[in-house]
């Protein structure tokens, strides 16, 4: 699900009477389950909110995830290490503003709170763009969109800010992954065919503090098999605006 810069995975475990999220320790090969009840400060005080899906985590061991509130993020409360049964008291969390003119799906948190994300747009934009970025950091909302694109999925933030994602451009159906820096976008080139020419799909899910990308390619849609990349080196921000 999500992995930090301190050996900490988040893991999901799926049974008959609902789901249980973890925090796995690889040097100690441990695991401890997370809370999923919650205090939310509001204007009109604290409330009690139910998580029901948990999908970032950062150095902090915060985490991301939907509530019956909307989405939030914070400390959750930790259960005893090595048990699977989720403590029951609540941990401290803040929400997460929705975006405008749409329904948001967040990916990603770092060290800072800064948190991305997706928004499906409830009517297409003027220029026919259906979902857009999602960044939100000291308070404020941004909803970059890649050059040309019609969807862009920012899916990942590093604690230096530098975001991952991949996009569809207009009028076709490849994906391209890029980085953006909170002001311009960088085309990720990743090669995988032999001939040299670039995947039809190019997706970046996950960035790290090195600057490291992994993400997956697949050639042709219909025929080939997806598989997985990892970027070594973060190329150079080009001066290509997303305004």
């Amino acid at each position: 699900m999500a992995i930090n810069n301190h050996d900490q995975i988040l893991l999901q475990d799926s049974h008959g009477k609902g789901n249980t999220w973890f925090l796995y320790d690889i040097a100690r090969d441990l695991f401890t389950p997370i809370g999923m009840v919650g205090n939310l400060s509001t204007a009109d005080g604290i409330k009690t909110i139910h998580l029901h899906v948990v999908n970032g985590l950062n150095d902090k061991g915060e985490i991301l995830a939907g509530a019956n509130s909307g989405r939030v993020f914070g400390k959750p409360a930790l259960g005893v290490p090595g048990s699977l049964t989720a403590p029951t008291e609540p941990g401290d969390f803040t929400a997460v503003p929705n975006c405008a003119g749409g329904n948001l799906d967040i990916k990603g948190i770092n060290t800072l709170d800064q948190v991305v994300g997706t928004c499906h747009l409830a009517r297409y934009a003027a220029d026919h763009v259906l979902v857009t970025g999602f960044l939100y950091r000291d308070g404020s909302i941004q909803s970059p969109v890649a050059p040309d694109a019609i969807v862009t999925n920012a899916m990942a933030i590093n604690n230096r800010g530098v975001i991952t994602g991949f996009y569809q451009p207009q009028k076709t159906f490849l994906s391209r992954s890029f980085i953006f820096d909170g002001k311009a976008f960088t085309d990720l080139p990743v090669r995988f065919n032999p001939n040299g020419v670039l995947p039809e799909v190019i997706q970046a899910f996950g960035i790290n503090n090195h600057g490291q990308i992994v993400g997956t390619v697949q050639g042709a849609i219909s025929n080939e098999t997806s598989r997985a990349f990892l970027r070594r080196r973060l190329p150079a921000l080009a001066a290509n605006s997303s305004s």
